[in-house]
């Protein structure tokens, strides 16, 4: 009589099946995202530009690949803008997003963050500046 193969697995052979597919997905996940590092963004801003409270800022950074990753990267933003609103640092994407809470010039907000994340050992991209929903984009 022919046996079912998932009738002879018990519980325990079920639950160690599913880990290890979890754990080899996450593993594919992380080995291929070495080969798509982010492009760099076009930059618009100018060295004197200000940049008002609620702008959005899109940090794009090259070298991530897990969540200690992520955090180093977090870290370094908030050592450069310790007041930032809504940060997110994503491996995946290879983007740092945060809001910025008062206004900075844009020429020495990208100068600090390159520096602050080059420090930790990845390559800081660049930089995009995204407009309030309310006000004007950029104040002289």
């Amino acid at each position: 009589m022919k046996q079912n193969i998932i009738g002879s697995l018990n519980g325990y052979d079920l639950l160690l099946i599913l880990v290890l597919a979890v754990f080899f997905g996450f593993a594919m996940r992380d080995f291929l995202s070495m080969f798509f590092d982010p492009k760099r963004p076009k930059e618009r801003g100018k060295e004197s530009d200000i940049l008002p409270a609620g702008t959005r800022i899109e940090c794009v950074v090259a070298g991530m690949m897990c969540g200690v990753c992520e955090s180093r990267i977090a870290s370094a933003v908030r050592s450069v803008v310790p007041d930032a609103r809504k940060l997110s640092v994503s491996h995946v994407t290879g983007k740092a997003v945060f809001v910025l809470r008062g206004q900075r010039a844009y020429g020495t907000l990208r100068a600090e963050l390159s520096e602050a994340i080059g420090s930790t050992g990845y390559e800081f991209l660049g930089m995009t500046v995204k407009r309030r929903k309310s006000g004007t984009f950029f104040k002289k």
